[in-house]
């Protein structure tokens, strides 16, 4: 069995396979494929067009570095693969993945891209008629409560939230939607951060294969601004996790009373397809990673680039489909999975 990230920011589904070296530490054994499988560069299905899936073999090769610096590099084979419900599906082997440590976690063995570019090595072009669900619960322990659904099993749940897919902001194998602005609780209700009116003109990207979300500056320093107040007024310390890291920790002092501290929850505000406003709550769980003596660190990091990317921690306890024949994404507040 093979365990992959599920990942709708890259397009590239791939595995670590036999012979890999250097490679990603993994408990499992490496996938062995039959070297007829691997394409050429002359196959209708090799992306000859791009010349990042040439060799000098002939064989249909592809090179990914993502935005961690993690990269892969291998071969593109073409197999029959059960979870897919097709007769072959094109995927990466891969032969070389760095760093060594780029997944953290030995279970993991690969990548599953989700992105929504149509062409030949795309899993959601080739097999579901473009369209798939999913939920991750924030409290999941055993991996089997979180939900993928693909193709004629997805679903969009009654009253779920509608958006339009946005072209031309972001690179286009992203979904991008329309975020508008964005609000924090405090004891007057809810309080819309102080941003200019372009901020979020940039680009809002819904991307599971980042963990955090990157908020662009000027939103990030309002909710931390409020973030601030609030962890001020409960006696909690403000630091950074690690230096040069902008990951932001609170820490109680010896004085907090831990029983009252309920971290103010952040809702986004995005245009909807009628033009109204749809609204994503956060709550503590989304926003904060907490310790066993209290502390919170904020799961949201700034970014210097133009667009905001929501991550895979705030997109947890929401049931998501994405149909990218329609061009929709649909969303639902759903804090157990069972569906």
């Amino acid at each position: 069995m093979q365990y992959v990230v599920f990942d709708t920011g890259s397009t590239i589904f791939w595995i670590q396979c036999h012979p890999c070296d250097p490679c990603v530490d993994q408990d499992t054994q490496h996938y062995s494929v039959d070297p007829k499988k691997i394409l050429r560069w002359s196959d209708s299905h090799c992306p000859t067009t791009n010349p990042k899936f040439f060799d000098d073999e002939g064989l249909c090769a592809y090179r990914v570095r993502y935005k961690d610096g993690t990269t892969t590099s291998g071969k593109l084979a073409r197999v029959t693969y059960g979870i897919f419900n097709s007769e072959f599906i094109v995927f990466g082997c891969s032969y070389s993945t760095t760093p060594e440590s780029a997944f953290g976690n030995p279970i993991i063995t690969g990548v599953l891209g989700m992105g929504k570019e149509w062409d030949s090595h795309s899993v959601v072009s080739q097999n579901w008629d473009g369209r798939f669900s999913f939920c991750f619960e924030s409290d999941t322990v055993e991996l089997q409560r979180d939900r993928i659904l693909v193709g004629p099993d997805s679903k969009v749940l009654p009253g779920a939230n509608e958006l339009e897919m946005i072209e031309g902001r972001v690179e286009s194998h992203l979904y991008d939607v329309r975020l508008e602005g964005m609000h924090v609780w405090s004891s007057d209700g809810w309080q819309k951060i102080n941003v200019d009116p372009g901020t979020f003109d940039g680009g809002c990207a819904l991307d599971t294969g980042t963990a955090m979300t990157h908020l662009v500056a000027d939103a990030y320093d309002a909710v931390v601004s409020s973030m601030d107040d609030y962890f001020k007024r409960q006696g909690f310390i403000k630091q950074f996790s690690n230096p040069g890291f902008e990951k932001l920790c609170y820490e109680p002092n010896i004085t907090t009373d831990l029983s009252t501290v309920q971290a103010p929850p952040v809702m986004l505000q995005f245009k909807g397809i009628s033009g109204d406003p749809v609204y994503m709550m956060w709550g503590e769980k989304q926003l904060f990673d907490t310790d066993k003596f209290g502390g919170r660190c904020l799961q949201i990091v700034p970014t210097h680039e133009s667009f905001t990317t929501i991550g895979a921690h705030q997109m947890t306890d929401i049931f998501f489909t994405f149909d990218l024949v329609k061009k929709r994404i649909y969303f639902s507040p759903l804090p157990h999975c069972n569906v």
